[in-house]
């Protein structure tokens, strides 16, 4: 909406005589004023530095395949590093629950000044007394309490070991996603340049026909419009192999302005490879997929926990040993005493105002909960299985049909094309067949993209997905 504001002055001045209607000549304008405390002064900016470009790492050849670009990604990925240092943490907190299993030796050195006086003042000494001392202290017995502490701490690792790997497994599927995507755009931007070439032809050959009498304008112009409807669909695929390149770049961990470039083509599909039953690959889902692993071993973790609780209600037999020298000073008869004991404590924890109670009641509620999420988890796994089974056997028959559908396109246009040179075919129906092509060229470069894509999608939802079988997208 535009806003418009018009403002009109008129000065009208009478005259000492009482003379109406005569103007006075308008007052001179002043000067620049100065800015008022409400407007500051617009002090003027520089213009922004031009962005530099983004470049390809110097790690990263010019041109990467499938290995290289999952190499990248797997190394520099901030998600999987994350999961990998919470690992590593993981694991320094299980060797402090095993140091509960070692006795504990502690070292001090003591200074003390002692004055005391008895018999009103009568007798009295000072006395400075210095010397170090040792202290040893060994739980001997504590029925299932640090086992269960170990426990939990050695599933807590299981767990984030498992969480890196599902982490892993994501990184290289959505990889594998990107780069598939970007070969398939790639190959459609092809197809689209193919069929504009041929659109140029038929435009050509309408023309010369026309200058001979051959042909009318109906065709030229039928012909016209079929080389801006392939030159409408290459545009709109450059834009789309940009965009997916930089989903790529993004995915290895790269910005999406990153100019790089693939040494691969979409490949043909010669053989589909042969998928168990759907039981099968549920089955293998759930024995080693690792989300479903790391809820086991959360649930196990859980239950550690209720044994830890336990343990710390029930008593503990702990052995204590103390070493110490004294110096004095001033000298005694002994210029130093030597001092020792050793000894056993049974500690039995008989009230706590019901804290141990509630603490069981917490951790066998938490154990419970991890179950669920172990049965969610599991109900997940096998959905998942499920649906990419039926999606590759989609792409499988998908695949096959778009194959006969470019075959026999092909075939179409060139008939069409024949019978439109020997004068006894239309530039409409020329046109069609060239449609029917361009649309058969890209089902079947998209079905080629989503049977690879569905390999893949199948292989991470059994949890066989690894670097090292990623590059051909085929499940173990």
């Amino acid at each position: 909406m535009m806003t418009r504001n018009a403002s009109l002055v008129l000065v009208v001045t009478l005259t000492a005589g009482g003379a109406c209607g005569s103007m006075a000549a308008p007052p001179a304008l002043p000067g620049p004023l100065p800015p008022s405390p409400s407007q500051p002064a617009q002090v003027p900016t520089p213009p922004p530095a031009p962005t530099p470009q983004a470049q390809v790492p110097a790690d990263l050849p010019s041109e990467v395949t499938l290995a290289e670009v999952l190499a990248y990604a797997l190394e520099h990925n901030t998600r999987t590093r994350a999961t990998w240092l919470s690992a590593r943490a993981a694991a320094a907190e299980l060797g402090r629950k095993r140091a509960a299993y070692y006795p504990t030796l502690d070292a001090a050195v003591t200074v003390s000044r002692v004055s005391q006086w008895a018999l009103g003042g009568q007798f009295g000494y000072q006395q400075t007394n210095y010397g170090p001392a040792l202290t040893l202290s060994y739980v001997l017995l504590d029925f299932g309490g640090r086992s269960a502490r170990v426990e939990e701490a050695f599933q807590a690792l299981v767990a984030a070991d498992l969480a890196h790997n599902a982490a892993l497994q994501e990184l290289i599927l959505q990889v594998q996603q990107a780069y598939f995507s970007y070969l398939g755009a790639q190959a459609l931007r092809e197809a689209a340049e193919a069929s504009l070439a041929e659109a140029q032809t038929h435009l050509q050959a309408a023309k010369t026909r026309k200058e001979v009498g051959l042909a009318t304008i109906l065709d030229v112009l039928q012909a016209r419009t079929a080389v801006a409807q392939a030159q409408l669909a290459k545009a709109s695929l450059e834009g789309q192999v940009e965009t997916i390149r930089g989903a790529l770049a993004t995915a290895m961990g790269l910005p999406a302005t990153v100019p790089l470039a693939v040494r691969a083509v979409l490949p043909e599909i010669r053989e589909l490879q042969a998928i168990g039953p759907v039981e099968e690959l549920v089955a293998k889902a759930l024995l080693q997929r690792p989300e479903v692993q790391e809820a086991r071993a959360r649930e196990l973790q859980a239950q550690a926990k209720v044994r830890e609780m336990r343990g710390e209600s029930l008593p503990s037999l702990v052995f204590s040993g103390t070493a110490n020298r004294t110096y004095y000073v001033p000298e005694r008869a002994k210029p130093y005493g030597d001092n020792w004991s050793l000894g056993l404590s049974l500690r039995v924890p008989l009230f706590t105002g019901f804290d141990r109670t509630f603490a069981i009641r917490q951790a066998q509620e938490q154990a419970a909960q991890a179950t669920a999420q172990r049965e969610s988890v599991e109900q997940q796994a096998v959905l998942e299985v499920w649906s990419a089974y039926y999606r590759l056997q989609t792409a499988k028959a998908r695949l096959s049909a778009a194959s006969e559908l470019l075959q026999t396109a092909l075939q179409t246009q060139q008939v069409a094309s024949g019978r439109y040179k020997e004068g006894v075919g239309s530039m409409l129906d020329l046109t069609q067949a060239q449609a029917t092509l361009a649309h058969a060229r890209a089902e079947e470069i998209q079905a080629r993209a989503d049977y690879l894509l569905a390999l893949a999608t199948l292989a991470r939802a059994t949890g066989a997905l690894e670097a090292s079988t990623a590059t051909t997208g085929r499940p173990q």
